[in-house]
């Protein structure tokens, strides 16, 4: 866990955040952290619930929650990316599972898990934030 505070009399923009030690630095490395300081802050994606859970293979989810945005919601799981989700409502999300970019690898072990619901985690990201907390949902295979 590392923290920092934040000066009150920082300027509003946005600031990117790496950490150098005797080990190196993590600037530049493919996953820039970063964060804004603004005046009117939006709310980040809450994820309250995925339905149906299990899902089957084929199936469409619904991710409820709140905070999704109308265009360019990002669904980062244990199996596979899915960008550029649209929300109508700002309440929920819809993909199906077999578009999650890496759930075509389990295909390959499909006889080691036919039947079984394996265990799933998901995060919401979009230009308010990454939900706090992971999401839980089942996929039968």
């Amino acid at each position: 866990k590392l923290s920092f505070v934040v000066p009150k009399d920082l300027p509003l923009g946005k600031y990117s955040v790496w950490v150098t030690n005797k080990n190196g630095t993590s600037k530049n490395q493919g996953f820039d952290i970063s964060f804004v300081v603004t005046n009117n802050p939006a709310k980040r994606p809450i994820v309250e619930s995925i339905s149906p859970s299990p899902a089957l293979y084929d199936e469409e989810i619904v991710i409820s929650g709140s905070g999704f945005t109308s265009f360019g919601n990002s669904v980062y799981s244990s199996f596979g990316n899915v960008q550029n989700l649209p929300s109508s409502d700002g309440k929920t999300l819809r993909l199906k599972i077999s578009s999650l970019s890496q759930i075509y690898k389990i295909k390959d072990v499909i006889n080691l898990v036919k039947g079984k619901n394996l265990e799933a985690y998901l995060y919401v990201k979009n230009e308010n934030g990454i939900s706090k907390d992971p999401a839980v949902f089942y996929v039968k295979m």
